[in-house]
């Protein structure tokens, strides 16, 4: 008869040994502390998938807070397009706009709690700056802009659970030089979702400003609805966007459709990494 305790050391070795694969078995799954930031987003041509229209590379600092854009194209060499600081709130409160043909653009940001009030913008070598003023009701989802140079100019966006619905522009045409009013345009641009991750979440600037970035929204845009009217009639225009997903539900690929058409428009490739 065997004695109890050598089944007792023999389960114990096996115990052992598993516990010892398993350690040292590499564990894949993502950190539930570790915020999915996007790294790239380039778009082609949808006739010619070699035509880079645009691409935007995105850097972070050490919190995980945009730091930096790059942008290139097929015809332009990669450039450093946007910078930001932030104050010790972590509001972004300065940036600066490189458009690689005009003068920087710079923009410093100024804050109530986390919601930005005014945005100060100036050119490098231009002895002149305006202002935007941000107001806010609906539970601050609803924000309405505007200028103090143009006092027509006013920008009406309305939210939906971190999701842009709707943004309303008009403005002002003058005559170059003599600032004569020659008529008011009007822009409504209304959005619909889906029930997947948007991209550009990461970027934690959910208010517009005036630095090129995209509209950042919760989830991924579906749909997209352009009324205009520019003073010399009305004008309207629809698009579609179809998704690639990964299992995280990040969009990895984006294929954009103009109204009644089955011709890809364009295409979007999406990258990510894992933040600190």
């Amino acid at each position: 008869m065997q004695s109890p305790n050598r089944y007792i050391a023999a389960f114990l070795c096996l115990l052992s040994f598993a516990v010892l694969v398993a350690g040292c078995k590499k564990d894949n799954t993502p950190s539930k502390n570790k915020p999915t930031l996007i790294i790239s987003s380039t778009m082609v041509d949808g006739s010619n998938l070699a035509d880079t229209v645009n691409r935007y590379d995105f850097e972070y600092d050490n919190t995980n807070r945009l730091a930096k854009v790059y942008k290139s194209s097929s015809s332009t060499k990669k450039f450093l397009y946007l910078s930001f600081s932030y104050d010790a709130s972590g509001n972004m409160t300065n940036y600066t706009l490189n458009s690689g043909n005009s003068p920087a653009q710079n923009g410093v940001v100024t804050f109530n709690g986390s919601l930005p009030v005014t945005e100060t913008i100036t050119q490098d070598g231009v002895n002149a700056s305006y202002i935007r003023n941000f107001q806010y009701s609906n539970s601050n989802n609803t924000v309405v802009i505007t200028e103090n140079i143009d006092t027509l100019r006013r920008d009406t966006l309305q939210y939906q659970n971190n999701n842009l619905l709707y943004h309303g522009e008009k403005f002002g045409n003058y005559a170059p030089g003599i600032d004569t009013l020659i008529s008011i345009s009007r822009l409504n641009t209304t959005y619909t979702y889906g029930n997947n991750k948007g991209p550009y979440a990461s970027l934690n600037l959910k208010y517009y400003f005036n630095n090129g970035i995209p509209y950042v929204s919760a989830n991924e845009v579906t749909s997209i609805a352009v009324k205009s009217d520019f003073g010399y009639g009305v004008n309207t225009s629809t698009g579609t966007s179809t998704y690639l997903f990964n299992s995280q539900g990040y969009p990895t690929k984006k294929s954009d459709f103009s109204s009644g058409s089955s011709q890809v428009q364009a295409i979007t490739y999406f990258a990510y990494k894992q933040g600190n």
